[in-house]
């Protein structure tokens, strides 16, 4: 073997393990917690998405940075309480956000579907108005 090569094995996980993105530990799921949407690790307590659920509608607070669930039946409002800090934060999931990215920040951004139409956009993350790319 050449010194600087390192050889590596893939590492095979069974059905229901899966690797914290966090801390990279190892995490055996009980059946129970299958379809969960969000996963706490055991051992650095790190939420995350949960990779066996398909697309799960996950809302990251803005002003506590908690990850929760979309309440069932609240799909298509456009904003929902935090049920950590009991703020009210946009609904990106609702069908009236368009997404749009900043061509300054490169930040992801949404618009309101009845903004669709105006000329120029303020970008809710950094300030600056930029030419409405969704206007026809």
């Amino acid at each position: 073997m050449d010194k600087g090569k390192i050889s590596a094995k893939s590492l095979e996980l069974e059905d229901n393990e899966i690797v914290c993105p966090s801390c990279n530990s190892i995490l055996t799921l009980p059946e129970d917690m299958i379809n969960d949407e969000i996963i706490q690790c055991p051992e650095c307590y790190a939420d995350f998405i949960n990779p066996f659920v398909d697309n799960p509608k996950i809302l990251i607070c803005e002003y506590c940075g908690v990850a929760g669930l979309l309440p069932i039946g609240d799909e298509n409002a456009l904003t929902v309480e935090c049920g950590e800090c009991g703020q009210t934060i946009n609904n990106t999931y609702s069908d009236r956000y368009i997404p749009i990215v900043c061509p300054f920040c490169k930040i992801q951004s949404y618009v309101l579907d009845e903004h669709k139409q105006e000329r120029y956009l303020n970008c809710t993350s950094c300030g600056e108005r930029f030419k409405n790319p969704l206007r026809n």
